[in-house]
Parts: structure tokens; sequence; C-alpha cells
């Protein structure tokens, strides 16, 4: 019976395990799958020279229930992200606006940083000037 109990035991604690890691390792990158086809919808639909409103008016038409939108990273930049997939997979929107608070950038690049765009993203629109900045910092 105490064998029976030791084997019990083992069998949830290793189906505890194998499910906890399936959520956070695999599952976001099929849950996040829509959020990249909103992200996509939106760097077509963004022009440059669009408002911050329209930029917001965008977002507000494409989100879905896992994508986030901040606006006070930077003062010239919003980002539009969704939540980590494991091997930075996860696609983040990033969307810089010049002086006169018009849409100068958009580019959709990984968790990993903004200097790599993923292989089944975009093209970039214009030229992201923070980008460039650290680029010439090295």
């Amino acid at each position: 019976m105490k064998r029976c109990i030791e084997i019990t035991i083992c069998v949830l604690i290793i189906g505890t395990v194998g499910f906890l890691g399936w959520q956070a390792a695999f599952e976001p990158r099929f849950k996040n799958q829509a959020s990249k086809e909103a992200l996509k919808e939106m760097h077509e639909n963004l022009r440059l020279g669009d408002s911050r409103q329209r930029v917001a008016e965008l977002y507000d038409q494409f989100k879905t229930d896992r994508t986030r939108f901040r606006k006070d990273a930077d003062i010239k930049v919003w980002d539009i992200g969704m939540p980590f997939e494991l091997g930075s997979s996860d696609w983040i929107l990033y969307l810089e606006f010049d002086d006169s608070d018009r849409l100068s950038a958009v580019l959709i690049r990984t968790s990993d940083g903004i200097f790599q765009r993923p292989p089944d993203s975009p093209e970039d629109k214009g030229k992201f000037a923070l980008a460039t900045t650290h680029e010439n910092d090295g």
C-alpha cells in the first residue's frame, strides 16, 4: 500500500511539473499567434505621418485580449506587445514619433531587442532613431 501511495504522489508531481512547464514554455506560442496577426495588420495599416490619435484608434481596432499598449516608456516611442514566449519569439511593435508628434518609424522586433527583425515579420517603415543611436554607440 505504501508503495502505491509513493507511486501516485510521484505521478502527480511529474504531471503537475509537466503541465506547468507546458504552460510556461509552449502555450504562449499558440495563444500569441492571433496577437502576431493583429500586429501585422496594425503595421500594414499604419502610415508614416499618422497622428498619435490615429495610432491609438488602429490599436483599438486590431487589439486582442493578449496585446498590451505602452505609451509611458519614452516620450517619443510607444510599443505594443504580447506575453513573453520562450526563445524570445514574442513580438513587439515599436512606434516612434517625430518632434511634430507624427509617426516617423514602425518596426516589429522580439523581446530580445530592437536590432534584429523577426524573419516572418513585415519590413520596417522609416528609420527608428533609437536603434540608430545605439548602433552608433558601439
